[in-house]
């Protein structure tokens, strides 16, 4: 019995403490006690936190045989049925979470069932009841907190990440999600905050490893950010993603000879990898050797025609050697395939400005609408000549 990825990730309960040990517990009192019902319950949760679906289900029909109206197991039952797509079993779990003297598992499985078949209003009025039911049950919160994470609602998924982190002190999944919310809130240095416990309370977890990174590079804390990724490169030696940002941390930290080594690893070991052409060709173009640098841009584009990055670096590169037909013809390409990209609008208003006015004002009011305030300010400055010249 295996449910489908996404319902199986919010089947798993956040992580106990020793699942491994009450696993041993319940497996000891079980030998000479097969029909204990709290070594079967036991067992069953425990199977439940690692995902081992099959001994989830076996072990529920087991603790049902003993007591045939267990809640409980019914609910853990019906809810990997449906989540393998039994409609029936949907309507089951419905059943029990809807009867008055109704505990936690059933409504929060049948949460998990409506989130699964993306009835988001009916998967949060479950939880919404499962934590009622039991306030101090970090997992409801939890799940609350997931869907208010989707709906980009940054303060409740705050509140709810806060509440299960503090009523799951052992788990890093919490605080890991909590530092998602806060970076939707722009509150960075909360963001990092999160991870780092997020880390501290499961260091077997590389997501939070990774995410911090991320913020650390954002806030350019970037001494710190080379700690993380070395680490990360330490625990997995032959991540080539990992190499890679590794490698990018150097290229921002002005440290072109490291990032070059580490890009020239990267491409014997990746030889395809046409981002690791561009950001070679980054610090060729920064330590003044052009020719090469378009070389590889030349080569980036070759494997990956419609990719923004390496297509707006190349016509850059283009325009400064007057090469604005070729220039054209690469952005056109991007734009066919990404036409709210607002790079590439800007770059190819910049590339036709001298022969078609009015085409590079309508990339530069596409630009001026869509793109960052940096790109904003380049575009303003560029439609005000070419208006300037009309």
């Amino acid at each position: 019995m295996t449910p489908t990825k996404t319902g199986a990730q919010g089947a798993r309960p956040l992580p106990q403490t020793r699942p491994d040990e009450l696993i041993r517990q319940c497996l000891s009192t079980l030998a000479s006690e097969p029909k204990d019902v709290s070594s079967l319950v036991g067992l069953m949760q425990a199977c439940l936190s690692l995902g081992a679906w099959d001994e989830v289900a076996y072990t529920a029909r087991r603790l049902l045989a003993v007591v045939p109206t267990h809640p409980e197991a019914q609910a853990h039952l019906a809810m990997l049925q449906a989540l393998e797509g039994d409609a029936k079993a949907v309507e089951r779990l419905k059943s029990l979470a809807s009867r008055a003297e109704t505990g936690f598992h059933p409504r929060f499985d049948l949460g998990i069932v409506l989130d699964s078949l993306t009835d988001t209003a009916g998967a949060k009025a479950a939880f919404e009841s499962a934590r009622k039911v039991e306030p101090q049950n970090p997992q409801a919160c939890f799940e609350l907190g997931k869907i208010a994470l989707q709906q980009q609602d940054w303060a409740t998924a705050v509140t709810r990440f806060q509440e299960a982190a503090r009523l799951a002190p052992q788990s890093g999944a919490p605080c890991l999600l909590l530092a998602r919310a806060h970076v939707g809130q722009g509150k960075l240095d909360l963001a990092v905050k999160a991870a780092v416990e997020a880390h501290k309370r499961e260091p077997a977890m590389v997501e939070p490893l990774e995410d911090l990174y991320s913020y650390l590079m954002v806030g350019e804390d970037l001494d710190h950010a080379r700690k993380i990724v070395r680490e990360l490169r330490r625990r997995a030696p032959s991540s080539t993603d990992y190499l890679y940002k590794e490698a990018l941390l150097e290229l921002r930290s002005r440290r072109h000879d490291e990032a070059r080594r580490l890009l020239m690893e990267l491409l014997q070991r990746v030889p395809e990898s046409w981002q690791a052409r561009q950001a070679l060709a980054k610090v060729h173009v920064m330590q003044g050797r052009r020719p090469e640098a378009l070389k590889l841009l030349e080569e980036a584009t070759a494997l990956a025609p419609k990719e923004p990055g390496p297509a707006n670096d190349l016509a850059q590169l283009l325009m400064r050697s007057q090469s604005f037909a070729r220039a054209r013809e690469v952005l056109q390409r991007v734009l066919a395939e990404y036409p709210d990209h607002a790079d590439t609008h800007l770059n190819l208003a910049i590339a036709l400005a001298r022969i078609a006015r009015e085409p590079a004002q309508r990339h530069a009011e596409k630009a001026l609408e869509l793109g960052t305030p940096e790109v904003q300010e380049q575009a303003g400055r560029l439609l005000t000549k070419l208006r300037a010249s009309a």
